[in-house]
């Protein structure tokens, strides 16, 4: 699956197809307040840059490149797929399989392929369809048409299981009733046809022919803003700004994106969990969770300006077993890091993590999608100065997912997908940043 950011933009601003979460107008979590409302959202849109060394996020309806496994009830015997993606019982008709997801510019092109020079992968492996010159081609049929020689796409290719060559679309799969459809500068609706200009006023009505007097029919637009490779819309005029990413900006780190994946909890449980650094020597004992950080030291937290964030300062001092330096006597084991979390309401949080004796540092944007009451989708990027190769890349992200599971693991056992905002729950001292995140949302809940 391919898409361009015109495109993107085009589809983004003239149907108002997608809903954000809640850029900041109204919460779409649930909770244990007087009153509680909860709104769906429905997937962002999200295009590729136009700087092809610059990460983005895969657009929707890219398949998504997380790991799974399917076990049959009847059977123990299951075939791997090339990809290694995923395992299918045997008899079994094989699904669509994602291979890779990636960045990459068109080269040159034929009427049924498409060869592309990869900038970067994303998810998966192109081991074996790839050549030295870092090129491989892609079979799209009828649909390479669309693309334009020297564009930078990102690129979602499975293996066709018929042919072994890779293969993907430009082009999803018609809905059982369609979405609009771009007609030049005009968006048209596929109930009727109907055609509405960039300005949202109705542009053409099939049914009344070319000459006619057009109804008065308006599209109404929401707020949109596109930042940070995403597309924001909100519904209704936002009460703050999204959260400013102070490290997205900085050409010395890199950005290194997560594959978006889709979790049984609410929004605010995830934030919750995320912004919460008491729990690491007990849930993270298996990464970087350490007994030897049982004790929460003295931290500040400051609430913004206008209220609808905060900032949290943490210094401390870890065992830093992941320096090479350690084991040579150069660096000592102790040392201290830096951690700063900015939140804003209602899902964002950027963690900043920073170790002076080794140089490190690594910001960890988390936005979370509420798509109901009780599944969120999590967007994540890394963006981190020692990330500068492939496998760099990769080991970033399996060690992340790492810790990301391991925090699953307890917020999806969790019955109540609810976050007490102003009752049900025992505080202590080292939970003075999750209040004051718990005391922004019933704020927002109550309108104030």
């Amino acid at each position: 699956m391919v898409t361009s950011v015109e495109t993107m933009r085009r589809t983004v601003f003239m149907s108002s197809l997608v809903v954000f979460l809640l850029w900041l107008c109204a919460p779409a979590f649930t909770a244990s307040a007087a009153t509680t409302t909860t709104s769906t959202s429905v997937p962002i849109l999200c295009a590729p840059s136009a700087d092809p060394t610059v990460s983005t996020v895969p657009v929707v309806g890219c398949i998504n490149p997380v790991l799974t496994t399917t076990t049959s009830t009847t059977s123990t015997t299951t075939t791997t797929v090339p990809s290694a993606v995923t395992t299918v019982p045997e008899g079994c008709v094989l699904p669509p399989i994602a291979q890779a997801v990636f960045v990459g510019s068109v080269k040159q092109s034929d009427p049924v392929s498409a060869i592309f020079l990869v900038s970067q992968v994303r998810a998966g492996s192109l081991d074996g369809y790839i050549s030295t010159a870092n090129t491989v081609e892609v079979r799209y049929g009828g649909d390479v048409k669309y693309l334009d020689t020297g564009t930078s796409y990102i690129v979602g290719v499975a293996i066709n299981q018929t042919t072994g060559k890779l293969a993907s679309t430009v082009r999803d799969s018609a809905e059982i009733f369609g979405v609009p459809e771009a007609i030049g500068s005009n968006i048209q609706c596929p109930y009727h046809g109907w055609q509405f200009g960039p300005n949202g006023k109705c542009a053409h009505v099939p049914a009344l022919g070319a000459d006619a007097t057009l109804p008065p029919a308006q599209l109404t637009a929401p707020f949109v803003q596109e930042k940070y490779d995403l597309i924001w819309v909100s519904p209704l005029e936002p009460i703050t700004d999204i959260l400013e990413i102070p490290e997205w900006d900085d050409e010395s780190l890199a950005h290194v994106w997560m594959p978006p994946v889709d979790f049984k909890a609410g929004a605010a449980q995830a934030v919750d969990n995320f912004l919460d650094f008491s729990h690491f020597p007990f849930v993270h004992a298996g990464t970087f969770g350490s007994d030897k950080d049982l004790l929460v030291t003295d931290y500040t937290t400051e609430r913004g300006e206008d209220g609808w964030g905060f900032v949290v300062k943490y210094p401390h001092l870890i065992e830093n077993h992941e320096d090479p330096l350690v084991a040579t006597g150069e660096h000592p084991l102790v040392q201290e890091r830096f951690m700063r979390y900015d939140y804003r309401v209602p899902f964002t949080a950027n963690l900043r993590l920073e170790i002076p004796t080794t140089g490190m540092i690594n910001a960890i944007v988390f936005w979370c999608q509420p798509v109901n009451a009780d599944t969120t989708r999590a967007h994540i990027v890394m963006i981190r100065n020692d990330c500068h190769t492939p496998e760099d890349f990769q080991a970033a992200i399996d060690y992340e997912n790492r810790i990301f599971v391991e925090d699953l693991k307890v917020i999806e056992f969790l019955a109540d997908k609810s976050v007490p905002l102003d009752r049900g729950q025992v505080h202590i001292r080292s939970d003075r940043h999750t209040v004051e995140f718990r005391r922004i949302l019933l704020k927002l809940l109550n309108g104030s």
